[in-house]
């Protein structure tokens, strides 16, 4: 029995004929096929062999599977399916186990079951069922199963007629718990479309939505390669229909397949994606403003502060799909120079974007950065933070949103991050002239009003609201390089809101006011671009490094390249938006007080 080849068991319902055959390919149909069904000369399928698989092709129009109507179908092993084929009722298995198959199937012993109102007759023969099956036929999700098959059957509207089923007054139906029959819900469902604009998970990776039945299981097994929408070397993406005694679902060729995938696009899910809440982080600014290193420098400086402030830890979610953050990370504060701790601009078409098949089509879109948060005492709590580093010309008001969806993603933050470079504007350069930051001499065409405008556009739109109103969502509007700028306001400095435990509110608006009323003197339109956003804007006086950075080279258009050594680095309240924009999203993980 160990080295027995599977072979496809077989038996029509009507006749009781069985048979078994291993090899392929193989033919259902006429008296010349390899099972015979009627006297015709037609094949109505076949089974043919693939990668060590087996898989079931509709030679005559649709089948229906299980319940579901395919045109071919990728066949597991030791599953169980029901099919019906040009008004042929068959059960078959792909199993090593083909005698025991054949020889403990009653083929005339049926039960019907109700999943909605868990109500089961039989096992009786089928014409004992008739009035059974008469007044059950009024539910469309009725199901009649053959005894020895505890969860493949047939939906009853579908083989009624084949089966001779009429309505008639119905006997006495006795209501069975399923455990107590030995029978679990059937895996019948109807065709249907996944639920792409309102399910309730949304895919990191395409942000197209989709409900938890929808989920997708990789397969593990090494010989089932060639997904659908991912190519010949992706692992077969599938709907899992068979699973061990720990709930873990089994692929074609029994392995446990652990990993789940959007039904969307095919990407592989995160760790634990279904069980924990996730939040967006919309991460936004134009080009070179230095947003790879903002996120760099937060996301190490978040885990200190969470786990020392907070009690809450802070960790990486999906480590295989960080690993480009992660090596940013080590990248800046482990460099032995300015030089080696560069970072690289994101491009449109670079290393922090993948290929996502989205309706249709291939397009670009940002890497989603996954980190989990929990406090230590209740991680039944924990949650998701999804970040984004969007190269900023995608907010370029030229580039169709439609045609290039990688900055769609701030219509379903849970918090957006704006950050504004005040080197880049003219009023702050010349208020700055003869600072020894060598930045305020790279002279670089301002659109960062634009983009804060174009981004107003496209959440507005994607939401589907009038433009005069505002979102809710949280926006921290970041004024990077607070280092070089802060010096505008004399003695005055800020204060840290982070306390033991808490993120002191008052402390937040002070900052944010200082901040604002330099803004409102210097860059008004960047203030009141914001406010037209959101009812919830703050700024954010920040400085990823907390020193000037040095000129390193120069890039394909002439401006100078800046990094900074990675000895000197010493980030100015960088955490601070991200712990505002938390404490508004999860108040149990960061709570917030007014202050003194």
């Amino acid at each position: 029995m160990l080295f027995q080849k599977p072979k496809i068991a077989i038996c029509e319902c009507t006749t009781g004929r069985g048979a078994a055959f291993g090899d392929f390919p193989a033919w259902i149909g006429g008296r010349e096929a390899n099972f015979a069904v009627d006297d015709s000369d037609q094949a109505l399928c076949e089974f043919g062999e693939e990668n060590g698989c087996v898989r079931l092709r509709s030679l005559n129009g649709e089948i229906i599977l299980n319940g579901e109507r395919k045109s071919e179908e990728l066949i597991l092993l030791d599953r169980d399916y029901a099919m019906l084929v040009d008004q042929h009722l068959i059960l078959f298995s792909f199993t090593k186990k083909h005698r025991e198959w054949l020889a403990t199937r009653n083929r005339d012993s049926w039960r019907i079951f109700g999943s909605d109102s868990q109500l089961l007759a039989g096992p009786s023969p089928r014409r004992e069922l008739v009035s059974a099956a008469g007044m059950a036929m009024s539910m469309s999700d009725t199901a009649i199963f053959a005894q020895a098959f505890s969860t493949t059957g047939f939906y009853l509207s579908q083989v009624a007629p084949t089966l001779g089923f009429s309505s008639v007054r119905p006997p006495k139906i006795v209501s069975v718990a399923p455990s107590a029959a030995n029978i679990s819900q059937p895996k019948l469902t109807d065709e249907h479309e996944v639920n792409t604009d309102t399910g309730a998970f949304t895919c990191p990776a395409c942000w197209l939505r989709f409900d938890r039945g929808d989920v997708m299981h990789i397969a593990a097994h090494s010989s089932l390669r060639g997904d659908s929408l991912l190519g010949e070397e992706a692992m077969i993406r599938f709907q899992a229909t068979r699973f061990n005694d720990r709930g873990q679902a089994l692929d074609a060729m029994g392995d446990c397949a652990t990993e789940t995938a959007c039904p969307n696009c095919h990407r592989k899910l995160p760790p634990g994606f279904l069980d924990l809440v996730q939040h967006i982080i919309s991460l936004v600014g134009a080009p070179a403003s230095g947003k790879s290193y903002f996120l760099s420098v937060v996301v190490k400086v978040l885990q200190t502060t969470l786990n020392k402030k907070f009690g809450v830890a802070f960790y990486d979610g999906d480590p295989s799909e960080n690993i480009q953050l992660t090596q940013m990370k080590n990248k800046l504060f482990s460099g032995a120079s300015p030089a080696e701790a560069m970072l690289a601009k994101t491009d449109l078409e670079g290393d922090m974007y993948i290929d996502v098949q989205r309706m249709g089509r291939k397009v670009k879109m940002p890497k989603p950065f996954i980190f989990n948060l929990s406090r230590n005492e209740r991680p039944e709590q924990a949650v998701t933070a999804v970040f984004y580093d969007n190269a900023g010309e995608h907010f370029e008001p030229t580039r169709n949103s439609n045609d290039s969806p990688g900055a769609q993603h701030v219509a379903a933050a849970s918090g957006i991050i704006f950050l504004f470079d005040p080197t880049y504007n003219l009023e702050f350069r010349k208020l700055l002239a003869g600072h020894h930051d060598p930045q305020i001499s790279d002279q670089r065409f301002d659109q960062q009003e634009t983009i804060l405008a174009e981004m107003n556009a496209r959440v507005k739109t994607l939401q589907g609201i009038d433009f005069r109103k505002k979102i809710d969502t949280p926006l921290a509007l970041v004024i990077g390089k607070c280092d070089v700028w802060q010096g505008l306001l004399g003695e005055r400095c800020f204060t840290d809101p982070i306390e033991s435990g808490g993120l002191d509110l008052q402390a937040v608006e002070t900052n944010s006011q200082i901040v604002r009323n330099l803004l409102m003197d210097i860059a008004p339109a960047i203030v009141a671009n914001a406010e037209i956003i959101s009812s919830n804007v703050r700024l954010f006086p920040v400085s990823s490094f907390g020193c000037s950075p040095e000129r390193v080279g120069k890039d394909v258009n002439g401006h100078p390249i800046f990094s900074p050594n990675p000895n000197k680095i010493s980030p100015i309240l960088v955490d601070v938006p991200l712990l505002w924009l938390l404490s508004h999203i999860e108040p149990e993980l960061v709570p917030a007080s007014q202050g003194s």
